[in-house]
Protein backbone atom coordinates (compact mmCIF):
# COMPACT_ATOMS: atom_id res chain seq x y z
CA UNK A 1 0.00 0.00 0.00
CA UNK A 2 2.80 1.90 0.65
CA UNK A 3 4.81 1.36 -2.46
CA UNK A 4 1.10 2.00 -4.21
CA UNK A 5 1.26 5.89 -2.58
CA UNK A 6 4.77 7.12 -3.32
CA UNK A 7 3.99 5.88 -6.69
CA UNK A 8 1.19 7.96 -7.25
CA UNK A 9 2.98 10.94 -5.73
CA UNK A 10 5.63 10.69 -7.80
CA UNK A 11 3.14 10.35 -11.29
CA UNK A 12 1.50 13.26 -9.70
CA UNK A 13 5.10 15.27 -10.12
CA UNK A 14 5.73 13.89 -13.33
CA UNK A 15 3.84 15.92 -16.40
CA UNK A 16 2.05 13.55 -18.52
CA UNK A 17 4.72 14.55 -21.44
CA UNK A 18 8.05 13.79 -20.98
CA UNK A 19 10.70 16.45 -22.29
CA UNK A 20 12.35 15.07 -25.47
CA UNK A 21 14.77 12.38 -25.47
CA UNK A 22 13.55 11.79 -21.87
CA UNK A 23 11.84 8.09 -21.05
CA UNK A 24 11.03 6.55 -17.96
CA UNK A 25 11.72 2.94 -17.22
CA UNK A 26 9.94 0.08 -15.90
CA UNK A 27 11.09 0.33 -12.63
CA UNK A 28 10.20 4.01 -12.40
CA UNK A 29 13.48 5.74 -13.01
CA UNK A 30 14.34 8.07 -15.72
CA UNK A 31 16.74 7.74 -18.84
CA UNK A 32 18.24 10.02 -21.64
CA UNK A 33 18.08 7.75 -25.45
CA UNK A 34 19.13 9.52 -28.44
CA UNK A 35 19.49 7.94 -32.00
CA UNK A 36 23.24 8.43 -33.45
CA UNK A 37 22.24 10.37 -36.66
CA UNK A 38 22.74 8.23 -39.21
CA UNK A 39 25.70 10.18 -41.14
CA UNK A 40 27.75 9.70 -37.67
CA UNK A 41 26.48 5.30 -37.70
CA UNK A 42 30.25 4.63 -38.88
CA UNK A 43 32.41 6.16 -36.29
CA UNK A 44 29.44 5.61 -33.35
CA UNK A 45 29.31 1.84 -33.14
CA UNK A 46 25.36 2.00 -32.02
CA UNK A 47 22.68 2.90 -33.40
CA UNK A 48 21.68 4.53 -30.20
CA UNK A 49 23.33 6.19 -26.89
CA UNK A 50 21.67 6.30 -23.34
CA UNK A 51 22.48 7.95 -19.98
CA UNK A 52 20.80 7.29 -16.85
CA UNK A 53 19.42 10.52 -15.83
CA UNK A 54 18.15 9.53 -11.52
CA UNK A 55 15.47 7.64 -10.08
CA UNK A 56 13.37 10.62 -9.80
CA UNK A 57 11.60 13.05 -11.74
CA UNK A 58 13.05 16.16 -10.20
CA UNK A 59 16.61 14.30 -10.19
CA UNK A 60 16.56 13.71 -14.00
CA UNK A 61 15.07 17.23 -15.08
CA UNK A 62 17.98 18.58 -13.11
CA UNK A 63 20.62 16.17 -15.16
CA UNK A 64 18.78 16.89 -18.36
CA UNK A 65 21.01 19.99 -19.45
CA UNK A 66 24.28 18.31 -18.55
CA UNK A 67 23.50 15.16 -20.07
CA UNK A 68 21.96 16.65 -22.85
CA UNK A 69 25.61 19.24 -23.82
CA UNK A 70 27.39 15.75 -23.39
CA UNK A 71 25.94 13.91 -25.99
CA UNK A 72 25.59 16.80 -28.24
CA UNK A 73 29.05 17.16 -27.98
CA UNK A 74 30.09 13.75 -28.85
CA UNK A 75 28.19 13.97 -32.08
CA UNK A 76 29.92 17.24 -32.59
CA UNK A 77 33.18 15.72 -31.91
CA UNK A 78 32.46 12.87 -33.99
CA UNK A 79 31.27 15.10 -36.85
CA UNK A 80 33.88 17.72 -37.20
CA UNK A 81 36.91 15.62 -36.69
CA UNK A 82 39.53 15.33 -39.61
CA UNK A 83 39.62 11.39 -41.24
CA UNK A 84 43.33 11.90 -41.04
CA UNK A 85 42.95 12.09 -37.44
CA UNK A 86 40.69 8.91 -37.40
CA UNK A 87 43.17 7.23 -39.84
CA UNK A 88 46.10 8.03 -37.56
CA UNK A 89 44.48 6.13 -34.40
CA UNK A 90 43.23 3.86 -36.23
CA UNK A 91 46.56 2.74 -37.22
CA UNK A 92 47.96 3.06 -34.04
CA UNK A 93 45.62 1.08 -32.33
CA UNK A 94 46.53 -2.08 -34.55
CA UNK A 95 49.52 -1.44 -36.13
CA UNK A 96 51.43 0.35 -33.51
CA UNK A 97 53.43 3.13 -32.65
CA UNK A 98 56.03 2.79 -35.28
CA UNK A 99 53.71 2.41 -38.44
CA UNK A 100 51.28 5.53 -36.63
CA UNK A 101 54.71 7.86 -36.78
CA UNK A 102 56.11 6.89 -40.09
CA UNK A 103 52.42 7.02 -41.17
CA UNK A 104 52.08 10.13 -40.31
CA UNK A 105 55.03 11.76 -41.39
CA UNK A 106 54.40 10.32 -44.96
CA UNK A 107 57.60 8.46 -45.59
CA UNK A 108 56.00 4.92 -46.34
CA UNK A 109 57.26 4.11 -49.66
CA UNK A 110 54.88 2.05 -52.11
CA UNK A 111 58.01 -1.06 -52.67
CA UNK A 112 58.27 -1.31 -48.50
CA UNK A 113 57.16 -4.41 -47.04
CA UNK A 114 55.20 -2.54 -44.31
CA UNK A 115 52.72 -1.51 -47.23
CA UNK A 116 51.18 -4.54 -47.08
CA UNK A 117 50.55 -4.20 -43.10
CA UNK A 118 48.76 -0.76 -44.14
CA UNK A 119 46.81 -2.63 -47.34
CA UNK A 120 45.62 -5.45 -44.84
CA UNK A 121 44.22 -3.17 -42.30
CA UNK A 122 42.64 -1.21 -44.41
CA UNK A 123 40.44 -4.55 -46.16
CA UNK A 124 39.67 -5.37 -42.39
CA UNK A 125 38.51 -1.56 -41.72
CA UNK A 126 35.89 -2.00 -45.09
CA UNK A 127 32.21 -1.38 -44.42
CA UNK A 128 32.73 -0.15 -40.76
CA UNK A 129 35.03 2.84 -41.50
CA UNK A 130 34.18 6.14 -43.23
CA UNK A 131 35.68 5.67 -47.11
CA UNK A 132 37.84 8.89 -46.95
CA UNK A 133 39.60 6.93 -44.04
CA UNK A 134 39.97 3.90 -46.03
CA UNK A 135 41.90 5.29 -48.50
CA UNK A 136 44.47 6.68 -46.70
CA UNK A 137 45.07 3.85 -44.58
CA UNK A 138 45.14 1.68 -47.74
CA UNK A 139 47.59 4.00 -49.63
CA UNK A 140 49.75 4.76 -46.41
CA UNK A 141 49.43 8.49 -47.26
CA UNK A 142 47.80 11.09 -44.66
CA UNK A 143 45.55 13.70 -46.17
CA UNK A 144 46.96 17.25 -44.94
CA UNK A 145 44.96 18.21 -41.97
CA UNK A 146 42.86 21.14 -42.59
CA UNK A 147 44.33 24.99 -41.10
CA UNK A 148 42.51 25.52 -38.12
CA UNK A 149 42.44 28.34 -35.23
CA UNK A 150 44.37 25.93 -33.25
CA UNK A 151 47.29 25.71 -35.92
CA UNK A 152 46.92 29.40 -36.67
CA UNK A 153 48.17 30.06 -32.96
CA UNK A 154 50.42 27.12 -32.84
CA UNK A 155 52.27 28.50 -35.78
CA UNK A 156 52.61 31.95 -34.74
CA UNK A 157 53.71 31.13 -31.44
CA UNK A 158 56.54 29.03 -33.28
CA UNK A 159 57.42 32.24 -35.38
CA UNK A 160 57.32 34.70 -32.48
CA UNK A 161 58.59 32.75 -29.40
CA UNK A 162 61.91 31.32 -29.39
CA UNK A 163 61.69 30.08 -25.60
CA UNK A 164 63.64 33.16 -24.15
CA UNK A 165 62.65 34.83 -21.40
CA UNK A 166 61.84 38.41 -22.86
CA UNK A 167 58.98 35.96 -24.83
CA UNK A 168 57.32 34.62 -22.05
CA UNK A 169 54.73 36.90 -21.75
CA UNK A 170 53.34 36.34 -25.39
CA UNK A 171 53.46 33.19 -25.02
CA UNK A 172 51.53 33.39 -21.94
CA UNK A 173 49.03 35.34 -23.60
CA UNK A 174 48.59 33.32 -26.76
CA UNK A 175 47.89 29.96 -24.39
CA UNK A 176 45.05 32.36 -22.42
CA UNK A 177 44.24 33.20 -26.16
CA UNK A 178 43.29 29.86 -26.66
CA UNK A 179 41.83 28.56 -23.89
CA UNK A 180 39.22 31.49 -24.23
CA UNK A 181 38.42 30.65 -27.98
CA UNK A 182 37.67 26.91 -26.91
CA UNK A 183 35.29 28.17 -23.98
CA UNK A 184 33.61 30.23 -26.78
CA UNK A 185 33.48 28.52 -29.55
CA UNK A 186 34.04 24.90 -28.12
CA UNK A 187 36.62 22.74 -28.96
CA UNK A 188 35.79 21.36 -31.73
CA UNK A 189 35.43 24.56 -33.63
CA UNK A 190 39.04 25.59 -32.37
CA UNK A 191 40.64 22.25 -33.15
CA UNK A 192 39.41 20.71 -36.23
CA UNK A 193 36.68 23.17 -37.65
CA UNK A 194 39.04 24.33 -40.66
CA UNK A 195 39.63 28.15 -40.67
CA UNK A 196 37.57 28.70 -44.12
CA UNK A 197 34.80 27.71 -42.20
CA UNK A 198 35.43 30.33 -39.30
CA UNK A 199 33.29 33.37 -40.03
CA UNK A 200 32.69 37.03 -38.73
CA UNK A 201 30.50 35.81 -36.08
CA UNK A 202 32.54 33.46 -34.34
CA UNK A 203 34.87 36.56 -33.90
CA UNK A 204 32.41 39.08 -32.35
CA UNK A 205 31.34 36.24 -30.34
CA UNK A 206 34.57 36.15 -28.62
CA UNK A 207 35.06 40.04 -28.43
CA UNK A 208 31.51 40.28 -26.91
CA UNK A 209 32.82 37.00 -23.93
CA UNK A 210 36.08 39.11 -23.55
CA UNK A 211 34.01 42.56 -23.29
CA UNK A 212 32.36 41.40 -20.01
CA UNK A 213 36.08 40.77 -18.43
CA UNK A 214 38.20 43.31 -20.02
CA UNK A 215 38.61 46.78 -20.75
CA UNK A 216 37.68 47.84 -24.01
CA UNK A 217 41.47 48.78 -24.79
CA UNK A 218 42.74 45.28 -23.69
CA UNK A 219 40.31 43.51 -25.73
CA UNK A 220 41.41 45.31 -28.35
CA UNK A 221 45.28 44.45 -27.99
CA UNK A 222 44.14 40.37 -27.11
CA UNK A 223 42.38 40.70 -30.92
CA UNK A 224 45.36 42.40 -32.26
CA UNK A 225 47.62 39.02 -31.36
CA UNK A 226 45.10 36.95 -32.83
CA UNK A 227 44.86 39.27 -36.13
CA UNK A 228 48.91 39.02 -36.29
CA UNK A 229 48.74 35.54 -35.87
CA UNK A 230 46.13 34.92 -38.85
CA UNK A 231 48.14 37.35 -41.07
CA UNK A 232 50.92 35.52 -40.37
CA UNK A 233 49.60 32.33 -41.38
CA UNK A 234 47.84 33.72 -44.18
CA UNK A 235 50.59 35.08 -45.73
CA UNK A 236 52.87 32.02 -45.19
CA UNK A 237 50.55 29.29 -46.47
CA UNK A 238 49.33 31.50 -48.97
CA UNK A 239 45.50 31.57 -48.26
CA UNK A 240 43.42 32.79 -50.08
CA UNK A 241 40.64 33.85 -47.50
CA UNK A 242 39.89 37.33 -45.69
CA UNK A 243 41.03 37.52 -41.61
CA UNK A 244 37.66 37.71 -39.86
CA UNK A 245 39.76 39.39 -36.91
CA UNK A 246 40.43 42.28 -38.86
CA UNK A 247 38.59 45.38 -38.12
CA UNK A 248 36.39 44.20 -35.80
CA UNK A 249 34.66 47.39 -33.80
CA UNK A 250 35.15 47.23 -30.03
CA UNK A 251 33.23 49.84 -28.54
CA UNK A 252 34.51 51.95 -26.05
CA UNK A 253 38.41 51.73 -26.96
CA UNK A 254 40.55 54.08 -27.83
CA UNK A 255 41.74 57.44 -26.22
CA UNK A 256 39.48 58.42 -23.28
CA UNK A 257 39.73 60.92 -20.36
CA UNK A 258 41.06 57.93 -18.35
CA UNK A 259 43.93 57.50 -20.34
CA UNK A 260 47.53 58.05 -18.45
CA UNK A 261 48.68 60.71 -20.45
CA UNK A 262 51.94 62.48 -20.37
CA UNK A 263 52.83 66.19 -18.45
CA UNK A 264 52.77 69.07 -20.38
CA UNK A 265 55.92 71.89 -20.03
CA UNK A 266 53.19 74.43 -17.74
CA UNK A 267 52.65 71.02 -15.14
CA UNK A 268 56.27 71.00 -14.98
CA UNK A 269 57.39 74.05 -14.51
CA UNK A 270 54.88 74.80 -11.48
CA UNK A 271 56.66 71.50 -10.15
CA UNK A 272 59.93 73.07 -10.55
CA UNK A 273 59.77 75.00 -7.56
CA UNK A 274 58.92 72.25 -4.82
CA UNK A 275 61.59 70.08 -6.49
CA UNK A 276 64.08 72.74 -6.22
CA UNK A 277 63.19 73.60 -2.78
CA UNK A 278 63.88 70.04 -1.45
CA UNK A 279 66.89 69.38 0.29
CA UNK A 280 66.97 65.59 -0.64
CA UNK A 281 68.93 64.78 -4.57
CA UNK A 282 66.45 64.10 -7.31
CA UNK A 283 66.95 60.69 -7.70
CA UNK A 284 65.99 59.58 -4.29
CA UNK A 285 62.29 61.98 -3.97
CA UNK A 286 59.27 59.95 -3.22
CA UNK A 287 55.63 60.85 -5.03
CA UNK A 288 54.52 61.47 -0.99
CA UNK A 289 57.71 64.03 -0.79
CA UNK A 290 56.41 66.69 -3.32
CA UNK A 291 53.18 68.17 -5.03
CA UNK A 292 53.31 65.50 -7.93
CA UNK A 293 51.01 62.68 -6.58
CA UNK A 294 48.17 65.60 -6.89
CA UNK A 295 49.82 66.47 -10.70
CA UNK A 296 49.99 62.88 -11.44
CA UNK A 297 46.38 62.28 -10.71
CA UNK A 298 44.80 65.08 -12.49
CA UNK A 299 47.14 64.14 -15.59
CA UNK A 300 47.33 61.05 -15.34
CA UNK A 301 51.17 60.90 -16.05
CA UNK A 302 53.47 58.27 -15.48
CA UNK A 303 55.73 59.37 -12.62
CA UNK A 304 59.13 57.88 -13.90
CA UNK A 305 59.31 60.08 -16.86
CA UNK A 306 58.11 62.88 -15.39
CA UNK A 307 60.57 62.85 -12.89
CA UNK A 308 63.29 62.27 -15.28
CA UNK A 309 62.37 65.25 -17.36
CA UNK A 310 61.60 67.21 -13.48
CA UNK A 311 65.35 66.25 -13.16
CA UNK A 312 66.75 67.41 -16.48
CA UNK A 313 64.87 70.73 -15.87
CA UNK A 314 66.18 71.35 -12.12
CA UNK A 315 69.78 70.59 -13.14
CA UNK A 316 69.81 72.75 -16.39
CA UNK A 317 68.23 75.27 -14.02
CA UNK A 318 70.93 75.07 -11.37
CA UNK A 319 74.17 75.17 -13.95
CA UNK A 320 72.30 78.40 -15.40
CA UNK A 321 72.06 79.98 -12.26
CA UNK A 322 76.01 78.31 -11.13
Amino acid sequence: MILRLRLLSMDQKMPLKLPRYVFRRANGSYRYKRNVPKALREVIPKATVYRQLGESYDEAIRRLPVVHAEIEALFDQERNTPSSVRAKSLVREHLGAWHADVFAEGVVEPEWDITDDFRELAAELEGSTPADVVRQVGSARLKPEPMTLHRVLTEYCAYKCDGSVEHTDLKTRIERIRKDLVIVLGKNRVEWTPLADINRADANTFRDYLLNRMAPNSVLRTLGVIKAAMNHVIIENDLEQRNVFQGIKIKGAGASKDDRLPMSDAQLEALLPEYQSNPEPMPCLSPSQTAAPALQKSSGSRQTTSTTRLAACTSATTRSAA
